[in-house]
Protein backbone atom coordinates (compact mmCIF):
# COMPACT_ATOMS: atom_id res chain seq x y z
CA UNK A 1 0.00 0.00 0.00
CA UNK A 2 1.18 3.58 -0.82
CA UNK A 3 0.49 6.71 1.09
CA UNK A 4 1.11 9.98 0.00
CA UNK A 5 2.57 12.01 2.75
CA UNK A 6 2.17 15.94 1.59
CA UNK A 7 3.28 17.32 4.71
CA UNK A 8 6.64 15.83 4.59
CA UNK A 9 6.87 15.49 0.88
CA UNK A 10 7.04 11.96 0.50
CA UNK A 11 5.31 8.52 -0.31
CA UNK A 12 5.40 6.11 2.24
CA UNK A 13 4.99 2.39 1.78
CA UNK A 14 3.40 -0.22 3.88
CA UNK A 15 2.76 -4.23 3.40
CA UNK A 16 -1.31 -4.98 3.30
CA UNK A 17 -1.14 -5.11 7.38
CA UNK A 18 0.26 -2.00 7.70
CA UNK A 19 4.28 -2.32 8.37
CA UNK A 20 6.09 0.06 7.37
CA UNK A 21 8.66 -1.05 5.15
CA UNK A 22 10.10 2.06 2.93
CA UNK A 23 9.64 5.76 1.23
CA UNK A 24 10.68 7.84 -1.22
CA UNK A 25 10.39 11.39 -2.28
CA UNK A 26 11.83 14.78 -0.45
CA UNK A 27 11.44 18.38 -1.10
CA UNK A 28 11.84 20.19 -4.49
CA UNK A 29 11.20 20.48 -8.11
CA UNK A 30 13.73 18.42 -9.73
CA UNK A 31 12.30 14.39 -11.20
CA UNK A 32 11.64 12.27 -8.55
CA UNK A 33 11.13 15.21 -5.55
CA UNK A 34 7.78 16.00 -4.67
CA UNK A 35 5.69 19.67 -3.30
CA UNK A 36 2.81 18.13 -1.92
CA UNK A 37 1.92 14.75 -3.25
CA UNK A 38 -1.54 14.78 -3.09
CA UNK A 39 -2.97 11.57 -4.94
CA UNK A 40 -1.96 8.03 -6.19
CA UNK A 41 -2.79 5.21 -9.12
CA UNK A 42 -1.52 2.75 -10.41
CA UNK A 43 -1.15 1.36 -13.81
CA UNK A 44 -3.24 -1.71 -14.91
CA UNK A 45 0.09 -4.28 -13.82
CA UNK A 46 0.84 -2.24 -10.54
CA UNK A 47 4.35 -0.97 -12.33
CA UNK A 48 3.66 2.52 -12.44
CA UNK A 49 3.10 4.63 -9.51
CA UNK A 50 1.37 7.88 -10.89
CA UNK A 51 1.82 10.89 -8.40
CA UNK A 52 -0.15 13.94 -8.09
CA UNK A 53 2.63 16.49 -7.19
CA UNK A 54 0.14 19.83 -5.81
CA UNK A 55 2.67 22.50 -5.92
CA UNK A 56 4.71 21.90 -9.28
CA UNK A 57 1.55 21.23 -10.87
CA UNK A 58 2.49 17.97 -12.32
CA UNK A 59 2.05 14.40 -12.14
CA UNK A 60 4.74 12.22 -12.12
CA UNK A 61 5.24 8.58 -13.14
CA UNK A 62 7.79 6.63 -10.75
CA UNK A 63 8.47 2.98 -11.74
CA UNK A 64 7.06 0.55 -8.69
CA UNK A 65 9.07 -1.99 -7.75
CA UNK A 66 8.87 -3.92 -4.28
CA UNK A 67 11.26 -2.93 -2.19
CA UNK A 68 14.36 -4.54 -1.36
CA UNK A 69 14.54 -6.37 2.19
CA UNK A 70 16.12 -5.26 5.31
CA UNK A 71 17.86 -6.93 7.44
CA UNK A 72 15.98 -5.75 10.90
CA UNK A 73 17.52 -7.63 13.83
CA UNK A 74 20.28 -10.07 14.59
CA UNK A 75 19.63 -12.34 18.09
CA UNK A 76 21.91 -14.40 19.44
CA UNK A 77 21.06 -17.77 21.55
CA UNK A 78 23.64 -20.37 22.25
CA UNK A 79 25.15 -21.75 18.81
CA UNK A 80 21.82 -19.98 16.32
CA UNK A 81 21.06 -16.43 15.18
CA UNK A 82 17.85 -15.52 14.72
CA UNK A 83 17.54 -13.29 11.65
CA UNK A 84 14.94 -10.91 10.88
CA UNK A 85 14.20 -8.90 7.86
CA UNK A 86 11.50 -7.11 6.52
CA UNK A 87 9.30 -9.07 3.76
CA UNK A 88 6.05 -9.63 1.53
CA UNK A 89 3.96 -11.88 2.54
CA UNK A 90 3.57 -14.50 0.07
CA UNK A 91 7.40 -13.89 -1.75
CA UNK A 92 10.07 -16.24 -1.74
CA UNK A 93 13.58 -14.82 -0.56
CA UNK A 94 17.13 -16.65 -0.45
CA UNK A 95 19.45 -15.99 2.47
CA UNK A 96 23.08 -15.87 1.63
CA UNK A 97 26.43 -15.35 3.37
CA UNK A 98 29.99 -14.72 3.23
CA UNK A 99 32.89 -15.09 6.02
CA UNK A 100 34.37 -12.26 4.59
CA UNK A 101 33.50 -8.76 2.57
CA UNK A 102 36.83 -9.52 0.28
CA UNK A 103 34.52 -12.32 -1.34
CA UNK A 104 32.94 -11.86 -4.77
CA UNK A 105 30.93 -14.40 -4.38
CA UNK A 106 27.71 -15.00 -1.74
CA UNK A 107 26.97 -18.33 -0.87
CA UNK A 108 23.86 -19.84 -0.63
CA UNK A 109 22.77 -20.67 3.05
CA UNK A 110 19.69 -23.47 2.97
CA UNK A 111 16.96 -23.51 0.81
CA UNK A 112 14.35 -21.04 -0.43
CA UNK A 113 12.03 -18.95 2.01
CA UNK A 114 8.63 -18.46 1.53
CA UNK A 115 7.56 -16.00 3.71
CA UNK A 116 3.95 -15.79 5.45
CA UNK A 117 4.37 -12.51 7.79
CA UNK A 118 6.45 -9.11 8.46
CA UNK A 119 9.12 -9.55 9.23
CA UNK A 120 10.47 -13.11 8.42
CA UNK A 121 12.46 -14.89 10.83
CA UNK A 122 14.86 -17.80 10.08
CA UNK A 123 17.51 -19.39 12.28
CA UNK A 124 20.98 -19.92 11.17
CA UNK A 125 23.85 -21.33 12.31
CA UNK A 126 26.28 -19.36 13.98
CA UNK A 127 29.40 -21.62 14.64
CA UNK A 128 32.05 -19.90 12.66
CA UNK A 129 33.43 -16.59 14.14
CA UNK A 130 32.54 -14.14 11.62
CA UNK A 131 30.08 -14.54 8.79
CA UNK A 132 28.23 -11.46 6.85
CA UNK A 133 24.28 -12.43 6.05
CA UNK A 134 22.19 -10.40 2.84
CA UNK A 135 18.76 -11.36 2.04
CA UNK A 136 17.66 -11.87 -1.67
CA UNK A 137 14.00 -11.18 -3.11
CA UNK A 138 13.30 -13.79 -5.70
CA UNK A 139 11.50 -13.23 -9.16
Amino acid sequence: MCVADGGNNRIQVFTSTGAFIGQFGSLGANAGQLNDPARLAFNGDRTTLYVADINNHRVQAFEYTTPPPMILALERAGAAITLKWSSLPGRTYQLESKTNLSQTNWSTSGGTIATTNYPAAVDVDASEAQRFFHVVLLP
